[in-house]
């Protein structure tokens, strides 16, 4: 247990939350509220006793939930702090929420209530299974209509533009769109049936209102992250567009000076695009040294951790090649050979 668990834990029924309880590391809150929820399901367990004879007693420095003389729980002073409530309040709130609970708990288990369940689910399985047979129709023919509509458009538009736009690529863009949205309503489709499915019976009543927060949880903390780093986003995206411009501009300047429209006089027109390559690498290489801090998670020890790993694995591996690479840098910038000599 973490130390959450140990300080406040609270006490559910059927997934239902009843009150939260304080704790210590001699007695931490999740047994309390184990020992609780263990008194509270005996007392719904036995239907011979009637949550209404629930009282309110208080116990030394604590205000008790007593029924038929057993104590359900006590109240400490710690515990009403956390509610920001007077302790006889939290008594008192606690008592009619445990009653109501009680109640729920016998009524959920009746037989004619698991009777009539087992019938809704066998009416929303039924449902569930005609909709995903609706949506599997509907996107097939709405590929289809997309198909009939837009694929000859767009093989026109590849001959038009000569090839350069691929019709083939372009269409499995649309298919692929399509094939998600089919698949994200299908899922919600499955997770709305299976959380409805599993609230009917109180022993997967939990599960149901837990399936919705394991995925909404993780969901709410990965908009909050990209939220946090919506300013490091914006200035790796500027610095995305100005070493862009920086290489074109690089790009456009050698270019021309291997064309021989720019000359220099100590500079050989032959040399223009292998220095090109290596002030693009140089550049390349500024930029990511300036854009590292500002990428989200480069600051976590995993992230870290990958780095050092590849940066083993790229010097291990990139001995040679580096060698080759200088080798032939050498050969060209000492002019030892020029085009349209044989080698």
């Amino acid at each position: 247990m973490g130390d959450d668990s140990t300080m406040v834990a609270p006490v559910t029924v059927d997934g239902q939350v009843l009150f939260r309880l304080r704790g210590t590391s001699a007695l931490p809150a999740w047994f309390r509220a184990r020992e609780v929820r263990q008194r509270i399901v005996a007392l719904a367990d036995n239907t011979e006793q009637d949550p209404a004879a629930i009282t309110v007693e208080t116990i030394g420095d604590g205000v008790a939930l007593v029924a038929n003389e057993e104590t359900l729980v006590i109240f400490y002073p710690p515990d009403a702090e956390l509610e920001q409530v007077s302790l006889q309040l939290l008594a008192t709130s606690s008592m009619r929420r445990v009653i109501h609970a009680v109640g729920d708990y016998r009524e959920m288990r009746a037989p004619e209530r698991l009777l009539r369940n087992t019938g809704i689910l066998l009416g929303i399985s039924v449902l569930a299974a005609l909709l995903y047979r609706a949506i599997t129709a509907l996107f097939g023919w709405l590929n289809r209509l997309v198909e009939r509509r837009l694929k000859g458009q767009l093989e026109q538009i590849e001959q038009a533009s000569h090839r350069v736009i691929n019709s083939r690529q372009i269409w499995g863009w649309l298919g692929g769109i399509l094939r998600g949205l089919r698949t994200l309503m299908l899922f919600l489709l499955v997770l709305v049936w299976l959380e409805t499915a599993l609230g009917l019976y109180p022993w997967t009543r939990p599960l149901a209102v837990d399936i919705f927060r394991l995925i909404l949880d993780p969901l709410k903390e990965m908009s909050a992250g990209l939220v946090a780093s919506l300013p490091d986003l914006a200035f790796l995206a500027v610095l995305v567009v100005v070493i862009r411009f920086f290489l074109r501009v690089i790009h456009t300047f050698f270019a021309r000076v291997d064309r021989g429209w720019i000359r220099l006089e100590t500079f050989d027109r032959d040399l223009a695009l292998p220095t090109y390559r290596i002030v693009r690498v140089v550049v390349i290489v500024f930029g990511l040294v300036i854009a590292y801090p500002y990428i989200p998670g480069s600051d976590s020890e995993a992230f870290k951790g990958m780095s050092i790993f590849f940066g083993v694995i790229l010097s291990i591996g990139s001995s040679s090649f580096i060698a080759n690479i200088i080798a032939g840098y050498s050969l060209i910038y000492r002019r030892a050979f020029r085009e349209g000599d044989r080698i």
